[in-house]
């Protein structure tokens, strides 16, 4: 990473890190500034080892945390899930932090597995208030380096689309290093991911 693209998910994370709700999110961070916040913020994670890089997962916690207790069902995802570690691919990675910032996702709107994780359908839905599905698949794509991943079924990108995300993971093998690129990639075209 180039000194330019460290200082500037460093700026973009102190503008953001007080931002915890979503008023204020959507005030300070419109349109696409939310998907850059969001991708600064994953970076950030991976800095502080808050999450580990996983292809094939979309959030896996390292312990199980009990988001189905009746206790919990008002409470926000955020609270429950504060300071857990736990294992991501680059969806799961974005998803995490949106919670984190965004805070907007009830417990009992969560479509929380109760082994410890959230699935695709969860991290999806949540993710398409910010991303296109487009996008996501691309994302995707690039992350695992196969077109299984990527198919959500509704609205793909073109063939050529997902051949370049595909091309973009052939060229980076580290996971934690594919991550950061992807989202640096992000923050470097203003909210979209352009592979």
């Amino acid at each position: 990473m180039t000194i330019f693209a460290r200082l500037w998910c460093y700026i973009l994370y102190i503008l953001h890190r007080g931002v915890k709700h979503d008023k204020e999110f959507k005030k300070l961070w419109p349109g696409d500034q939310q998907k850059v916040a969001i991708a600064s913020d994953v970076i950030m994670s991976l800095k502080a080892k808050r999450i580990n890089t996983n292809r094939s997962t979309y959030v896996l916690f390292d312990d199980d945390i009990n988001l189905k207790s009746k206790d919990n069902q008002d409470l926000e995802v955020r609270d429950v899930i504060k300071d857990k570690k736990c294992s991501v691919c680059a969806l799961g990675a974005m998803f995490i932090s949106a919670i984190d910032i965004h805070d907007s996702l009830k417990v009992r709107d969560s479509l929380y597995f109760s082994s410890g994780c959230f699935g695709r359908t969860a991290v999806y839905n949540y993710l398409q208030r910010f991303f296109s599905e487009e996008e996501l698949t691309l994302i995707e794509i690039a992350f695992e380096g196969s077109l299984l991943f990527g198919h959500s079924g509704r609205h793909l990108p073109s063939q050529i689309e997902m051949d370049k995300a595909l091309e973009f993971n052939s060229h980076i093998s580290n996971k934690k290093e594919r991550m950061i690129m992807i989202m640096l990639n992000i923050i470097a075209n203003n909210g979209k991911f352009i592979p």
